[in-house]
């Protein structure tokens, strides 16, 4: 449609945002009812993406079926150790699904992504036979936890990371010296997915509204 350029911004750590995509409008000699339609159909873009990316979290709902890779029994172990149960891959606590946001960022731009003002708490597991000490509550930044899981990453193995791990019941052999978290993207494809299949909907039915309500569609 002349006079309106969208641009989506590549997926990436935006600012104060978070870990997620940035879609921004640009519009020359446009008039402005049909921005303000334009806007809608945006917002309501944004707003399919954030429950794409909830439900690919949840591993059920999808437009298409996807499958993410399972948890290895040593990351049971840890979630069980923390008190936290489960083996969905993106899904221990809910709080990665509640860091999930769509919203506007300016006049012309729109976030979809996983927030980084918001943090996983790890819940304080208290004294047991088996660790035999108590372990302190830590925060984790879900954007860059986010992040991990979209790209995976390999971390080294430490004596201190040996001993926890054996003490919560995973043995690494001496010969161990890295640990590979494989990659789990689930923002990256979720927005795309509602970009092919649903945006060219949204997006033509906001048209035919402006078009309804009396304006001259130009193509």
């Amino acid at each position: 449609m002349a006079g309106a350029f969208f641009m989506v911004e590549a997926l990436s750590l935006h600012g104060m945002s978070g870990l997620g995509f940035r879609m921004r409008r640009f519009d020359s000699q446009t008039g402005r009812s049909y921005i303000k339609f334009m806007r809608k159909a945006m917002t309501e873009t944004m707003k399919e993406a954030k429950k794409e990316i909830k439900k690919t979290i949840s591993g059920r709902g999808t437009l298409v079926p996807v499958t993410l890779k399972g948890i290895a029994p040593m990351t049971v172990k840890m979630r069980r150790a923390v008190g936290y149960r489960g083996k969905k891959p993106l899904r221990a606590s809910g709080q990665m699904s509640n860091a999930v946001v769509a919203k506007k960022t300016g006049p012309n731009d729109w976030f979809v992504g996983v927030s980084k003002k918001t943090h996983v708490t790890v819940k304080p597991m208290g004294h047991t036979r088996r660790i035999g000490k108590y372990v302190p509550l830590t925060f984790y930044n879900c954007a860059n936890i986010a992040q991990l899981n979209e790209n995976g990453f390999t971390i080294q193995v430490t004596d201190a990371m040996r001993g926890y791990l054996h003490a919560v019941g995973h043995h690494l052999s001496p010969g161990t010296k890295k640990l590979s978290v494989p990659k789990r993207a689930f923002i990256g494809p979720a927005f795309a997915r509602v970009m092919a299949i649903k945006a060219p909907i949204i997006f033509r039915k906001w048209a035919n509204v402006w078009v309804m309500t009396g304006h001259r569609l130009q193509l």
